[in-house]
């Protein structure tokens, strides 16, 4: 019976340590003006592991999916959603499209994980849905 609990328990701990430190995908990303929209298939657990995600890959996102930096004095806006049950055709819910997915499965369902406003002094502010 101990040799079943410890077997329990190491699975369990196995699984917690999964879901804490597996990585992020970046599923796909694009740019309107000075606004883009990131789609992942999760984040952090935490609040300081979202920030913290974010400080490390936010100049790797902007260059594999070349966005253009904004002009200076100007604000930014990112928008991280979940990629959910993945993409869908626009009909059925409110949803998200991405102009740079080929339709019909294009869209996504709105569920924001992370919103973060980068101010024209520089200044970023992070909103945790």
């Amino acid at each position: 019976m101990k040799k079943l609990y410890s077997i329990t328990g190491v699975v369990i701990i196995s699984l917690i340590f999964y879901f804490i430190l597996r990585p992020v995908h970046v599923i796909h990303a694009e740019q309107y003006e000075s606004n883009a929209v990131i789609v992942v298939d999760h984040l952090p657990l935490t609040n300081k592991g979202k920030i913290s995600w974010w400080k490390k890959t936010k100049s790797s996102i902007a260059m594999r999916y070349q966005f253009v930096n904004a002009p200076e004095n100007a604000s930014e806006n990112y928008i991280i959603f979940s990629i959910g049950s993945g993409f869908h055709s626009e009909a059925q819910k409110d949803r998200f499209c991405l102009r740079n997915v080929k339709p019909p499965q294009n869209c996504i369902d709105k569920i924001p994980l992370m919103t973060i406003h980068k101010s024209p002094y520089g200044r970023e502010e992070f909103m945790m849905d």
